[in-house]
């Protein structure tokens, strides 16, 4: 969150940039755009209100398109009403189909690796969420997988072998990152791993160490081009 932080040492919301916090106030709640969460998370962390940052903020600027003057503290309920009505897949993959995959304590397809995203859902070609590649994306992807493999099922975690190099993996060693691939027991801990390196990522976005930034880049992208 610190692209917010403005030089009279106020942070403005993360989603509308209008209401203004204190960097000592953690946890908000806007006025203007309905958001509540944590100053200091992982935009990609699912606050209590249900939504991560990311999501939250798509759903907003979208709304905005079609109501450039709400405000959310004048109509409480408008948001809510405009999210019920985004498509819902309930516990099927909207990518490879399979039924019944999806319940509050497994969010992955075991088939086709998705990560449920009701947002995503919505607005097929946003990237920037919880799935590092947008739903029409991933589609594409399982496709051609499925027609070069007409078994195909996305690969448990003891059978993914990850091609980094050998400071590429004492960078995850000494970042208290996991590198020991092949004794995860399962693919949600994958996933875990890739938040990490996320949030080690974010912290170099604005920082004048681009090299570093792009060997975790690197990092990133061999991992996710082997799963």
């Amino acid at each position: 969150m610190k692209e917010f932080l403005e030089k009279d040492n106020y942070i403005l919301c993360p989603i509308c940039k209008k209401e203004k916090f204190y960097p000592d106030d953690y946890f908000i709640f806007c006025n203007h755009c309905g958001w509540e969460g944590n100053l200091n998370v992982d935009d990609n962390i699912i606050e209590l209100n249900g939504y991560s940052a990311r999501d939250y903020r798509k759903v907003y600027q979208e709304y905005l398109k079609e109501h450039p003057n709400y405000i959310w503290k004048d109509d409480t309920e408008a948001l809510e009403k405009y999210m019920k009505t985004f498509i819902d897949y309930g516990y099927d993959c909207p990518v490879c189909g399979e039924k019944g995959v999806f319940n509050p304590d497994y969010r992955y397809c075991y088939k086709c690796g998705w990560r449920y995203n009701y947002v995503q859902a919505q607005y097929p070609d946003f990237d920037d969420s919880s799935n590092k590649l947008s739903l029409n994306e991933y589609k594409e992807k399982y496709n051609k997988l499925v027609i070069k493999n007409p078994n195909y099922q996305w690969k448990n975690t003891n059978e993914v072998k990850i091609p980094l190099t050998k400071e590429q993996l004492e960078w995850l060693d000494t970042n208290n990152i996991r590198s020991d691939f092949d004794k995860l027991t399962s693919d949600n801990e994958l996933f875990e791993i890739l938040d990490e390196i996320e949030k080690k990522l974010k912290q170099y976005e604005n920082k004048e160490e681009y090299e570093t930034y792009i060997f975790i880049r690197e990092i990133m992208g061999i991992i996710l081009d082997n799963i």
